[in-house]
């Protein structure tokens, strides 16, 4: 691949991680039906295939996962072929009126396997054999993903203040560092060296400058909970601090929020109980735009050491 074509599929590769994670974030929704993330799915392929002459969709699935390793239990051996037959199905009729959530998130699981190894080899490097183990453990897989395509390890950059506490209630002295975005995948790691990788609480903020007004729709994706708050309304705009019973995790939640032009104080809590650890905070201001992270061009730093009471105050 020349030097040219390498941002080009590293864009794509963003736009196809996603459209993963709106498929994840529809079927984590007990209020969605699993076909409805049937559209995600197969966008995140055409994605990963960029543009191409070479025929049908299907066959270059078909021989792109040929290249994937081979699943070590049995059992896993069933997402490569049901991708190849869902994505001929696609091309055919569109979304299986009868795709089920097992089978979606299969797909979802297959997909972002497949995500070419932009920077996975640093991760690899960087975390060492616990990074390894940690990508092989439940959901894994979409954890590499995703740290393999965010620079959250990197201190000093981005526009959102992460504060880290040592104890789920936001209890003791918190680790603070600026952050990229709100867009974390640890598996069984700590969020930072001094903090334990269980049971503990962060908070993300950041000042959001709008220009005009917008109808935003905010999705909301947690393991254990979290709650997205917007200019510190009694009422979080998303709440998912306590998952529904026998809600199979991450879970999700989404909606629409209009916001005025001006600046808006944008708040993200989380708390992890144990295991797996993850938050996303998505978003989209147009129905045709896959939902992302919020643009750091729209964002203000609200300073290290910011006015609790008025973290924007000095914007």
């Amino acid at each position: 691949m020349s030097d040219q074509a390498q941002p080009a599929q590293a864009d794509r590769s963003v736009d196809a991680r996603r459209e993963g994670l709106a498929a994840l974030a529809i079927l984590s929704d007990p209020n969605c039906l699993p076909r409805q993330s049937a559209a995600h799915i197969a966008e995140g392929w055409v994605l990963l295939r960029g543009p191409s002459d070479d025929g049908e969709l299907s066959t270059w699935v078909r021989e792109h996962l040929a290249g994937l390793p081979k699943p070590k239990k049995a059992q896993d051996a069933n997402p490569h072929a049901k991708s190849v037959a869902f994505i001929e199905a696609w091309e055919s009729d569109g979304a299986p009126a009868d795709l089920g959530e097992d089978d979606a998130r299969a797909l979802v699981k297959t997909l972002l396997d497949a995500v070419p190894d932009l920077g996975r080899e640093t991760t690899t490097k960087r975390f060492g054999p616990l990074g390894r183990r940690a990508a092989l453990t439940a959901g894994g897989v979409i954890g590499l993903a995703l740290i393999a395509l965010r620079p959250w390890t990197y201190e000093g950059v981005g526009q959102w203040h992460g504060a880290y506490y040592p104890g789920k209630d936001f209890r003791g002295e918190p680790d603070t560092r600026r952050e990229a975005d709100v867009d974390f995948s640890w598996g069984i790691l700590p969020p930072t060296d001094s903090i334990p990788a269980d049971r503990f609480a962060a908070r993300w903020t950041t000042c959001l400058n709008l220009d005009e007004d917008v109808d935003a729709s905010f999705m909301l994706i947690a393991d254990d909970g979290a709650k997205l708050l917007i200019d510190r309304q009694e009422e979080p705009v998303l709440d998912l601090w306590e998952a529904p019973e026998d809600v199979e995790m991450p879970f999700s939640h989404g909606r629409e929020y209009p916001l005025e032009a001006g600046v808006h104080l944008i708040e993200v809590e989380y708390r992890e109980e144990g295991e797996e650890a993850e938050v996303h905070l998505l978003v989209t201001f147009d129905e045709d735009i896959p939902p992302g992270p919020l643009p750091s061009s729209m964002l203000d730093y609200p300073g290290d050491d910011f006015d609790e009471e008025n973290p924007c105050g000095n914007l």
